[in-house]
């Protein structure tokens, strides 16, 4: 991950659901060989939801934290406004595969 700053950030995670065009789930809180691990600033585990809503695919995202202090560093950390560019650039490259 990359922070506006050009800060290149890098973290391992694992997923922990994936079922095929319904539902992805992963964790920041798993690191290499299944072991815990503190991430930096906060442990977090996010769960995609994909739905079809006439003839298109709509997503929600839920990310899960340990406490109300973790959810307020990450809006803070402007995660937000980054699902919204993310899917911007999926779009975008998808578009240009097809």
């Amino acid at each position: 991950m990359r922070d506006p700053d050009e800060t290149d950030n890098e973290g391992a995670g694992h997923f922990l659901e994936i079922d095929s065009e319904r539902r992805l789930v992963w964790t920041s809180a798993v690191g290499p060989g299944y072991r815990p691990q503190r991430a930096d600033g906060f442990a977090l585990t996010v769960i995609l939801t994909f739905v079809e809503v006439d003839g298109s695919a709509k997503y929600t995202t839920r990310p899960l934290h340990a406490d109300p202090g973790d959810a307020q560093k990450h809006a803070e950390m402007g995660f937000g406004l980054a699902w919204g560019a993310a899917l911007d650039w999926l779009v975008a490259l998808a578009g240009e595969i097809d």
